[in-house]
């Protein structure tokens, strides 16, 4: 930090952290927490560290990231801005040409095993017969998100056959397939000096992920996904200001280095970013040369450990399958029930994986649309994901209440198939909103909520944040309870932030007040009030009809407003709200032509349809058709059609967009032309 600029944080990091919101609060964080020198217990780390990754900037301009390796002491700190280092580079490596006075060099001390990190930069200001000393110019503390844990033991050198030099231009089959194994990999980046600017600044740093993280559809270029990190942002907004980077990946089995140097770009909007779990952004990293440096490295390391943050993100093999996932959402796949557990004296739970093992994206509190053959007939249902998006199954969890629940309970065991859409529904959680939220579930109503507490805590470990939650739950008794177990764990693993409230209608001479639930009876307003957090909140309620009124009613009493409310209903009852909403997403017409083709474009139905008809589902079931439905309220998605002519109208609330093309037959109607005093609607039936 100079006078002239004060900031820890150089132009191109500021223009990042701007365009992210984050500007004011890093810099005063980073006041905090970035230093012009080396604290105690930074130094002892230094000292105990048997390898230590360093960045430079080659005399043409190209940046490289490399390894330094000793006995631990081979790093030394004699004052609090100088670290020492008794160990020279190969003569192979490009660092071997950049040891001289005033090179300004990037650092990352690391301990893989513990998932310890520092990082620091500074410059050379003296070569010794042994190594170099750096002055310090910035030092700071990294978190260990993303950090594949590894124990390390060094190699007996005496046997280690001589390191050999290969250099290229393209990438080979060998580095390929490096590169698509590796977990881990290190960049570094510089920004250059400029007239009347800051020195010369690089940087080094750490990117984890599984294996597959990083694309190598091409062999030159790598794409590469980036997380959410600490919003220093020193290796992009080095980009921004110099869009060069220096790759190294390691064989951390044979001691191999795979050292590129080339170009970076930063993708702040590509729509593959969607695809890949954990992904913030994308960058690319296009290839100019690079250098194999073979039995380079005098350390073997053991299998990695993977941080919990890594077992969240994706890889861009099931990136693509995600994206093959959204382009079938309209589609019955087959899926395999692979367990049943029961939750409770009513409720069972079917875990389900897709034939191909895609599991489609989706929000915590959606539901699967099932279609399968009960009493006789093909019947579909929805029902509520009870699993987190990402868990490697869907968990669905069903009463025993109705054909197609019967059919279920009674009839599938694991091992049979069943047909599935993907996920749908607009009963969802935010889990980046601040606000507390409260869910309030009754019986089966449990089931999104098991889901949108188990994601909340999954994202927490991801992003650090975890929305304060509160979950008020009833049952008639402990054995008609589901999730009881499960939702504990969650409970006191968050304890600070999640609080779960039991109330027992029926609690059987077994049950303990204040052991196993904390209110006996129906849930009132005064009750209510008693646990409900002091800030403004979000409220999710789901289960039976007359609970969800009840409740709804008692939370307006308590003076909480009706937009913050939000239910799920089991089948066509609607909750009855204080301020109810009837203005339709487009304007229906009172008459229209409706005509139907199927899948092969033959016409089947050309018709007149009247207000009096209701919706497009009804007309057609009036007219001998049979298209598939599931929910008929307009949320389960399972009655969509594609719209070939006109526009249908829709009641606000069905799971559509106002723009989309496309009908959802049980609530649609023909919508109004302007230009036509009676329009015409054309549907194409799926196959």
């Amino acid at each position: 930090m100079s006078e002239t600029n004060p900031s820890p944080f150089h132009r191109g990091e500021q223009a990042i952290q701007t365009r992210l919101g984050v500007r004011e609060r890093m810099e005063r964080f980073g006041r905090q927490v970035i230093r012009g020198y080396l604290p105690d217990q930074h130094r002892n780390f230094y000292r105990a560290l048997p390898y230590v990754f360093v960045g430079h900037a080659d005399a043409a301009g190209w940046p490289w990231a490399s390894v330094l390796a000793g006995e631990p002491g081979f790093m030394s700190t004699p004052d609090r801005q100088t670290l020492r280092i008794d160990v020279s580079p190969l003569p192979e490596d490009p660092l071997a040409q950049a040891i001289e006075s005033g090179q300004p060099l990037g650092l990352l001390g690391i301990e893989l095993h513990t998932r310890r990190r520092n990082r620091l930069s500074g410059r050379i200001c003296r070569v010794t017969s042994s190594g170099l000393e750096l002055r310090v110019d910035q030092t700071f503390g990294n978190c260990p998100q993303y950090i594949q844990g590894r124990d390390w033991a060094f190699r007996d050198r005496s046997r280690m056959p001589p390191s050999t030099r290969i250099s290229f231009n393209r990438l080979d089959e060998a580095a390929l397939n490096l590169i698509r194994e590796s977990d881990t990999f290190f960049v570094a980046s510089y920004v250059p000096h400029r007239e009347g600017g800051p020195e010369q600044n690089v940087d080094v740093s750490h990117r984890g992920g599984r294996p597959g993280f990083v694309r190598t559809d091409h062999p030159t270029r790598l794409t590469i996904p980036d997380y959410l990190g600490n919003f220093h942002f020193n290796t992009l907004g080095n980009f921004v200001e110099n869009p060069k980077a220096g790759l190294l990946f390691i064989d951390f089995d044979a001691g191999h280095l795979l050292m590129l140097t080339g170009r970076a770009e930063v993708l702040w909007n590509s729509p593959e970013t969607t695809y890949f779990d954990g992904a913030e952004r994308l960058w690319t990293f296009e290839l100019d040369h690079g250098i194999w440096l073979k039995n380079a490295l005098p350390i073997h390391w053991q299998p990695p450990d993977y941080s919990p943050n890594t077992l969240l993100t994706g890889t861009w093999d099931s990136a693509d399958k995600k994206r093959q996932a959204l382009e079938r959402q309209q589609r019955w796949v087959p899926h395999q029930v692979v367990r049943v557990v029961e939750e409770s004296d009513e409720i069972y739970s079917f875990y389900l994986q897709p034939e191909d093992g895609v599991i489609s994206d989706f929000k915590p509190g959606q539901f699967l649309t099932l279609r399968a053959k009960a009493a006789d007939h093909l019947q579909v249902r929805t029902y509520t994901v009870s699993s987190a998006r990402h868990d490697m199954y869907y968990r669905i969890s069903v009463k025993r209440d109705g054909v197609f629940s019967r059919y279920l309970h009674e009839q599938v065991s694991p091992g049979d198939w069943i047909e599935v859409k993907a996920p749908a529904g607009q009963f969802t959680l935010d889990t980046k909103d601040t606000r507390p939220a409260v869910l309030i579930a009754a019986g089966v109503g449990i089931t999104p909520m098991v889901s949108m507490l188990r994601h909340a805590a999954n994202e927490a470990i991801r992003t650090r944040h975890l929305r304060p939650i509160t979950l008020i739950a009833t049952a008639r008794s402990n054995r008609e309870r589901a999730f009881y177990h499960e939702l504990t764990e969650i409970a006191e693993a968050w304890s600070e932030q999640i609080r779960i409230y039991w109330c027992l209608t029926q609690p059987g001479s077994e049950s303990r007040l204040g052991r196993d639930y904390h209110f006996r009876g129906r849930l009132s307003a005064r009750q209510l009030a008693d646990w409900l957090p002091r800030d403004e909140a979000e409220f999710f309620l789901c289960g039976p009809g007359n609970f969800m009124q009840s409740t709804y009613d008692s939370l307006r009493r308590l003076g909480l407003p009706d937009e913050h409310i939000f239910a799920e209903s089991f089948g066509p009852s609607a909750l009855r709200r204080d301020a109810a909403k009837t203005v339709e997403m487009t304007v229906a017409a009172e008459e229209a032509i409706v005509s139907v083709v199927d899948a092969s474009g033959r016409l089947v139905l050309e018709h007149p349809w009247l207000a009096a008809d209701g919706s497009l589902l009804n007309f057609l079931e009036n007219h001998g058709l049979a298209p598939p439905y599931g929910c008929r309220i307009g949320q389960c998605g399972s009655c969509r059609v594609n719209v070939v002519e006109g526009r249908a109208a829709h009641p606000q609330g069905a799971a559509i967009s106002p723009t989309a093309r496309g009908a959802l037959l049980c609530c649609a109607k023909p919508a109004a032309h302007a230009e036509a005093a009676i329009p015409r609607l054309r549907l194409a039936l799926p196959a």
